[in-house]
Parts: structure tokens; C-alpha cells; sequence
């Protein structure tokens, strides 16, 4: 009887679940340093500890090496984690972009009014304030989500797979800060916030940037988790040579350096003769340079192989040595929402969060819904940042988002350029500025304001005031004034003959509502002025001073979905517009306008065609040099002046070819297309024929930049004269 009690009782054990963890102190831990891209050798170090079954129970990481770490950490293999990393397009990551598309028409309708290259924002007390961070890092924070999926809530680094730590600083006081449990996510993102590259982020109260600053090698921290031995890699470069310091770039880029390699010697101070530091030479890998991803990853791969110190310490180590524990996280299990909480700042916006989440309580956790939802936010334009958390109580699960407003109370404005040229000599620059007061009252009304300066000035105000919680209904007044300095040709010239001068006042309500995210509807009232007054005289072209006013009955449909309004290789965009007077003027027909713009752009790979159509009329008894109904320039009949041709009723096609090559700036490619144009405009409708338009096509270059879109074309029409065009900023006229 006792033989039995002594098997089962071994037996027990012997197939107790394993997944229960001892306390105990890890045997090996493995120390990552940051570096940014050259952090990704770390992949190709692990590849090759394993291949000599050295596998830690222990991983601290700091920045690059937290993300790789805590990737590894997590039960994911070296293997997956080479494959997903490689399929990150870490352009598009790091110069991420929302993209138009997610926001409501009103947040696009900026896009067709100015031209920003510098943002200025004023605080309350009328102080500049500048921006904390380069690059958007939403992007990044998505994919970091995406990659640990499996490890949606808070919890216990000590509870994965391997024990884990990160590393970040405290940017108030520069102290180190160790990341042991919360959401894992946040934590990576935490510890690679480059400081015044990416936003800090704000955890327990604290102000949070890249763990380098601190402790780019954090064997301090493996130390306190009472590991019996360390291998430490290293990725730092070191310090630039006295010839590589050539500008005030080099010269920031060397003070991080120095701060770095103090803390970096700090902390190998504390290794003993058991533990293996390891340096790799990435020096020629740029921080942000993660095209490099192959060479990275092989320079790791052979430190650990090729180099014979190396092998001979690690052979030190015994097979098997270490001990991995498995994760008694429930990561594969259906995760419900009992309760959903907001911690927002400012609670004048509370009812339109809610309004805009789509995770309802009793829903099922889907990572893909927060990231929308967090996109959704973002996107709103009056919060600034969001993350979230999952807490588990008497095994209930509690969503909860912390979510930072905009200061409301500041003012911000833009600063635009624009240079446009054609023939080489004829160059015009224009100047745009514009002003935005958000959230003016508890019903998110806004304040905009647009000037450009230039051979055309133009002045826009405009207050859009929501009249629901869910901001969908609108009333919109505006007024807006516009000097024109115009051009006028001879039939068959494109030398300038004469200038003339068009003033044009407008004052108009308008009512509608938003279509989601397509687009918006309004109808409406306005009063309409335009005046027409000749700089010089002509004997071969007759302009006549003129003037004109109208009271008008206005209709609006904006759809947009075209993922660029300046270059469009994907999306779709229409334009409805009309304006009809009530009454008829004596001795006058009825004035009524209308327009219609259609924009089709379908991109398969680096290929991309744009379908374009336009029509527009105006039956008015008016000096056709008073309508705003114009025809010529680069693609809009390429090859001819631009607005070289004024009419009262226009007809224009075109079919534009992009080719999205593999050079980039900014993250963005570098695009050489061509297109066929066709088109014309007539006095009268009786006049308009198909068999009387004209016809251009041009070759172009073009790449999207900070500063606004930069774009280089020649241009042909059917009578052969040429065009060379360059342009940079805002190249679409206002809808």
C-alpha cells in the first residue's frame, strides 16, 4: 500500500501542470541595449544563442532592446519575431500620417483652404508653444498593440514566459525608471519615446522617455533580479571621430553619445568574471535607418558565431543551463468587457468620446476595435493622446481609456507657401495663413480663418457650430473677400496681352450635416458681389468695367475619399455644387451657377491612374471676365498659361499615370507619371461642343515633402507649344 501511495504520489508530480511558477531567481538573463535600428541585431543574437540551446529565463531591455526583449519574453519565437518585424514598412510608420479618409469632412475641408508647412500654437496667456515631438507616434504604438495582442491587460512582467524588465527615464529628473508590470504594449513604447523624435509617455503620474538617457545597458536592473549569470549586448556605436562632427547635427548627435556611453560604462562595471559582455560594431547603422534590417540582423548573428571570444565564453555555459518557465497568462482566452470607464481631463468632452467609441459593454476585447477607436479619437482634432487599459477584478474585465484634450484655450495658427511657375520667368509665390480656435463653447464650436497673400489674395472667416452632441448637424456662416490680379489672352496667344482686376465678396450661411466619414451636405443662403475693373486698355480685347450682386439659394455635397487631395493615387472625391437667386433681375434671366467636380484614382502596387471630369455653367447676362470659371495650367490643360481661358460654361477630362518608384524622402516615394488632358470653356451654352475642345498631356515628376508637395512637369498641348511647370504647396483651387 505504501509502494502505491509512493507512485501515485510521483506520478502527481511528475505531471503536476507547469504552467504553476516557484519563485525562484533566474539562471541566465539576457541585458539588450538600445540603439534604435542598429537594436535590431538583437534578433540575430538570439537566433544564435539558441542555436547553441542557450535560452535565457531572464530578458532586460532598453528602447530597441525592450521591443525585441519584450517580443521575446513574451513565448514568441526568434523566428516569428524576424518575420514580423520584417514585414513592418517602418517608413510609413515612422513618418505615419493619418489618413484623410478616417477624419470628418470639416477636419479635410483645412486641406482645400490653405497650406501648412509651421505650426504656431498660442497658450492662454498668449505664450508660443512648440511642438514636443518630430514625428507622430500613433502609428507606432499600433503596431507595438498588434505585436502583443495575446497581452491585452495589465499584468505581472514576472507572469510571461521569461521574466522581463524595461527600461525608461523619467524626464523630469532624469532617473531611471523600471517597467515590472502593466500593460507590456506601453511599456515597449515607453522605453523607445526618443526624446523631441517621439512623444513622451505619461505612466503612474510620470512623464516618461527612451530608457537610453538613464541606462542604455540596463545590467543594474538584471543584477536586483538576483541573476546568476548575464550576457550583455550592446548595440551603441560609441562616440563620433572629431571629422565625423561637421555640423550642429553632429554635434547634438555626439552629446547623446557621451551621455549614453557614461551610463553604458556605469553599468559594465557590474558584470563578474561569470557573466559575457558582448559589443557589436553597428556604427554605420543609422538610428532610423531600418532598411538596414538584413545587415543588422547578421552583424548580430555573427557576433555570437564567428567571434572565437565569444564562442569560447559562451561554451562556458552548460547546454540546457537555463530554465524557461511557461506563462500562466490566459492569452488565448475570449476576453469580455464587463465595464467600460473614461479618465479624460476635461469633461466638457466626455459625451463626445462616448459618442465616438464603438466597444460597447459586453463586447468581446478585439484589438482591431481599440486601435479603431484610438484612431477614431485621435482623429477628432481635440485629443492629443489615448491609451487604454484592461484590469481584471473578481474576473470581471474593466476597459479603461486615458485620454489627454487638447488645450482648448490655445489659438493655432499655420503658415503656408506656395510657388508656381511656368515658361521659367513667370513665377507667382503665395503666402497662406490661417488661424484655428477650437472648441469656442460647450458644443465644440470652432473659429477658422484663412488669408492668402499673393498675385490673388483671398480672405476666408468661417465659424462652424455643431448643434448635437454627436457633432453630425451643422450651422456654418462665413464671409469671405478675394482680390484677383488675371490675366487675358488673344484666341490662339499665350503671351500675356493685358491684366484685369476682379474683386468678389460673399456672405453666407449654410445648414447641413456630416455623411460619417464621407463627406458632408449643406443648403443655404448667400449674398454675392463681384466687380470687374480693367488695369489698361486694349484695342484687341474689350473688358469693360462691370459689377454684379446676387441673393442665392445654396446646395452642397462634398464626398471625399481620396487618400491625398494634391496628388490622388487612390479614393474617390465629388463636388456638387449650385446657386440659384430667387428672383430675376429686370430685363435679366435667372442667375444660376452650379458645378460638378468627380475625381477616380485606383492604385494596384507602385501603379496608379486618376480619373478626373469637371463641368461647370453660369447663365448670367455678365462680361464673361467677371466669372470665376477658368480653364489652363499644369494638368488642367498642361502646355497652355494658366487660366489662359475664361468662360461661363467649362467642360474638362483628364487620365493621369503615377508610378510610385522605390525612391523615398520622408517616407514618401518619389512618382514620375504623364497624362492626357481635354477640355474647353464657352461664352454661351449654345457655343459648348465636344468637337470644339482642346487637348494637352504632360510628363511629370512629383513627391510629397514636410513643406507640402513639391512637383516638376512639361507640358504639350495639341498645337505643339510647351510648358515647363514647378510647383510647391497647395495645388488644388478652393471647392
Amino acid at each position: 500500500m505504501k509502494r502505491l501511495i509512493l507512485i501515485l504520489f510521483i506520478l502527481f508530480f511528475a505531471n503536476a501542470d507547469t504552467t504553476i511558477k516557484t519563485n525562484h531567481n533566474p539562471k541566465l538573463c539576457l541585458v539588450l541595449s538600445g540603439g534604435g535600428a542598429k537594436g535590431l541585431a538583437h534578433i540575430g543574437v538570439i537566433k544564435a544563442l539558441e542555436e547553441q540551446n542557450i535560452r535565457p529565463d531572464c530578458v532586460v531591455g532598453t528602447s530597441a532592446g525592450a521591443l525585441i526583449g519584450g517580443l521575446y519574453a513574451s513565448g514568441m519565437s526568434v523566428d516569428e519575431i524576424e518575420r514580423k518585424i520584417r514585414a513592418i514598412d517602418f517608413d510609413e510608420v515612422l513618418y505615419y500620417k493619418p489618413k484623410r479618409q478616417e477624419f470628418i469632412q470639416y477636419s479635410r475641408d483645412k486641406d482645400y483652404k490653405s497650406n501648412d508647412m509651421l505650426d504656431i500654437t498660442l497658450s492662454k496667456d498668449g505664450k508660443i508653444e512648440l511642438p514636443q515631438f518630430v514625428l507622430n507616434s500613433a502609428k507606432i504604438e499600433e503596431v507595438i498593440r498588434n505585436l502583443l495582442v495575446k497581452y491585452p491587460q495589465n499584468i505581472d512582467f514576472d507572469n510571461l514566459p521569461m521574466r522581463f524588465r524595461a527600461v525608461a527615464t523619467d524626464i523630469s529628473n532624469g532617473k531611471k525608471v523600471v517597467l515590472s508590470k502593466g500593460q507590456l504594449s506601453e511599456s515597449l513604447r515607453a522605453s523607445m519615446a526618443i526624446p523631441a523624435v517621439f512623444s513622451t509617455v505619461e505612466m503612474n503620474n510620470t512623464l516618461l522617455s527612451d530608457g537610453m538617457i538613464a541606462s542604455n545597458l540596463p545590467i543594474e536592473v538584471a543584477k536586483n533580479l538576483k541573476a546568476e549569470r548575464i550576457i550583455a549586448i550592446n548595440v551603441d556605436s560609441g562616440l563620433l571621430k572629431k571629422d565625423e562632427i561637421k555640423n550642429f547635427l553632429g554635434v547634438s548627435e555626439q552629446l547623446l553619445n557621451i551621455l549614453v556611453e557614461k551610463n553604458v560604462e556605469r553599468e559594465k562595471k557590474l558584470l563578474n568574471k561569470n557573466d559575457i559582455y558582448i559589443a557589436i560594431d553597428t556604427k554605420d547603422i543609422g538610428n532610423l535607418e531600418f532598411k538596414k534590417v538584413d545587415d543588422a540582423i547578421k552583424r548580430g548573428y555573427d557576433a555570437i558565431k564567428t567571434n572565437h571570444a565569444t564562442k569560447l565564453a559562451l561554451s562556458n555555459i552548460p547546454k540546457n543551463y537555463s530554465v524557461k518557465s511557461d506563462s500562466i497568462i490566459e492569452a488565448n482566452k475570449p476576453t469580455y468587457i464587463s465595464q467600460i470607464q473614461f479618465n479624460v481631463d476635461n469633461k466638457n468632452y466626455l459625451k463626445n468620446i462616448k459618442n465616438i467609441i464603438s466597444v460597447k459593454e459586453g463586447d468581446i476585447f478585439y484589438m482591431e476595435t481599440i486601435n479603431k477607436d484610438i484612431r477614431n479619437l485621435i482623429n477628432s482634432g481635440y485629443v492629443d493622446s489615448v491609451n487604454y487599459e484592461i484590469t481584471k477584478e473578481n474576473q470581471l474585465y474593466k476597459l479603461t481609456y486615458n485620454i489627454k484634450t487638447k488645450d482648448v484655450a490655445k489659438n493655432s495658427f499655420h503658415v503656408g507657401l506656395e510657388v508656381e511657375s511656368s515658361k521659367l520667368e513667370n513665377q507667382n509665390i503665395s503666402l497662406y495663413l490661417s488661424h484655428r480656435n477650437q472648441w469656442v463653447n460647450n458644443l465644440g464650436g470652432e473659429w477658422r480663418n484663412y488669408l492668402t497673400l499673393g498675385r490673388t489674395s483671398k480672405f476666408l472667416s468661417e465659424f462652424n457650430q455643431p448643434v448635437t452632441e454627436k457633432q453630425d448637424w451643422f450651422i456654418r456662416p462665413s464671409v469671405s473677400l478675394a482680390y484677383e490680379n488675371n490675366y487675358a489672352y488673344l484666341n490662339g496667344f499665350s503671351d500675356v496681352t493685358m491684366q484685369y482686376v476682379t474683386n468678389r465678396e460673399n456672405v453666407s450661411i449654410m445648414a447641413g450635416k456630416s455623411i460619417e466619414h464621407l463627406g458632408e451636405w449643406s443648403v443655404g443662403a448667400s449674398w454675392n458681389r463681384d466687380e470687374l475693373r480693367k488695369n489698361e486698355s486694349n484695342p484687341y480685347i474689350s473688358i469693360p468695367n462691370d459689377k454684379s450682386d446676387y441673393i442665392t439659394l445654396d446646395a452642397n455635397l462634398v464626398i471625399d475619399q481620396l487618400n491625398d487631395i494634391y496628388i490622388p493615387t487612390n479614393g474617390y472625391f465629388l463636388h456638387l455644387n449650385t446657386k440659384i437667386a430667387p428672383m430675376k433681375k429686370t430685363n435679366e434671366d435667372r442667375f444660376v451657377q452650379a458645378s460638378l467636380l468627380g475625381i477616380y484614382a485606383i492604385q494596384k502596387d507602385e501603379q496608379s491612374i486618376t480619373f478626373t471630369t469637371e463641368a461647370k455653367g453660369r447663365n448670367t447676362n455678365e462680361s464673361i471676365f467677371l466669372s470665376p470659371i477658368k480653364l489652363g495650367g499644369y494638368h488642367y490643360l498642361s502646355g497652355y498659361e494658366k487660366d489662359q481661358f475664361v468662360g461661363n460654361y467649362m467642360l474638362y477630362g483628364s487620365a493621369t499615370y503615377r508610378y510610385l518608384t522605390s525612391l523615398k524622402l520622408f517616407g514618401e516615394p518619389l512618382m514620375v507619371g504623364a497624362s492626357l488632358e481635354t477640355g474647353n470653356v464657352w461664352d454661351d451654352l449654345s457655343d459648348v461642343s465636344i468637337n470644339d475642345t482642346k487637348y494637352a498631356g504632360s510628363v511629370f515628376g512629383a513627391i510629397q515633402t514636410p513643406i507640402g508637395p513639391i512637383q516638376l512637369g512639361v507640358g504639350v498641348n495639341k498645337h505643339g507649344d510647351s510648358n515647363v511647370y514647378f510647383y510647391m504647396g497647395r495645388t488644388i483651387e478652393n471647392y
